[in-house]
């Protein structure tokens, strides 16, 4: 199987739900939004967690980065690694009025109201409808759905910022399970 193209843009997201609200708006069929979480600032190799998020990027040879739900600290050094040799537009994303301000909507597509939670299904939900995803404070009922081709990705829920980076666009199937400590079981 051929991997996709990647699509002209990337995601470097500590936020799960703006990384997916981004994810439905780039979202060009046949191609592959890269998602990545963003460099872990706290910890001693934090210029590793930034050179190898630099080169992520860098071999999709993508052109624009969103930075979703980043610190400041990741968000300027992150700029400063991938603007150091090309002009490379980086947007902050702090918020989805951030993402209606960054990406002009052109109206044709329709809106998936979605919950706080099992955000990879409504996804995956809402790239196949070919929609906009945007969250509310509710609660839904467990859920999968079915594999277009043989492939299927399994999240524990909890694991948010995995559910969005798991979509890998090559139409798979998707199921979200209870977190194992929680005492709840799957639905069917």
């Amino acid at each position: 199987m051929n991997s996709p193209p990647f699509a002209a843009s990337f995601i470097f997201a500590d936020d799960a739900r703006l990384a997916a609200q981004l994810s439905s708006l780039l979202a060009i069929p046949g191609h592959y939004v890269a998602v990545c979480d963003g460099p872990r600032m706290q910890r001693p190799d934090r210029k590793l967690e930034v050179q190898r998020r630099h080169n992520a990027m860098g071999r999709t040879r993508t052109k624009t980065a969103f930075m979703a739900g980043l610190p400041e600290s990741a968000v300027q050094a992150l700029s400063q690694s991938l603007t150091a040799r090309r002009q490379v537009p980086c947007i902050r994303i702090s918020s989805s009025d951030d993402i209606a301000s960054a990406i002009p909507r052109t109206g044709g597509r329709d809106i998936l109201t979605w919950g706080r939670d099992r955000i990879g299904i409504g996804l995956l939900k809402a790239l196949r409808g070919g929609q906009e995803i945007v969250f509310e404070d509710k609660q839904l009922p467990y859920e999968w759905i079915p594999s277009k081709s043989g492939h299927i990705v399994v999240c524990e829920q909890g694991e948010e910022i995995s559910e969005v980076i798991g979509e890998l666009r090559l139409r798979p199937g998707r199921r979200i399970i209870p977190d194992p400590g929680s005492g709840q079981r799957p639905g069917p």
